[in-house]
């Protein structure tokens, strides 16, 4: 359960594994544990921006694309620009 209650937190393997060997060792000091989630709290901060930031652009390009029976598509253009 300790694992999948992780990974359901968005921790990688790697950081559970520190996880795991924190809470078997019984010295462990709790800032260590805290360190290892303020660290996954800024990253998913980061997540999240990233998607917000990808679902604005989306946004205006869907109301950029015309929606109706013709071929141009502001959204497909879009995409064409990017690899160019």
């Amino acid at each position: 359960m300790f694992v999948k209650h992780a990974r359901e937190l968005g921790f990688s393997l790697q950081q559970i594994s520190a996880l795991m060997a924190l809470w078997q060792d019984q010295g462990r000091a709790s800032q260590d544990v805290q360190a290892i989630a303020q660290k996954q709290i800024a990253l998913l901060a980061q997540k999240i921006k990233q998607l917000q930031d990808m679902q604005q652009s989306l946004e205006i390009l869907v109301t950029s694309c015309h929606g109706d029976n013709q071929p141009e598509c502001a959204i497909l253009e879009h995409l064409q620009t990017i690899k160019q």
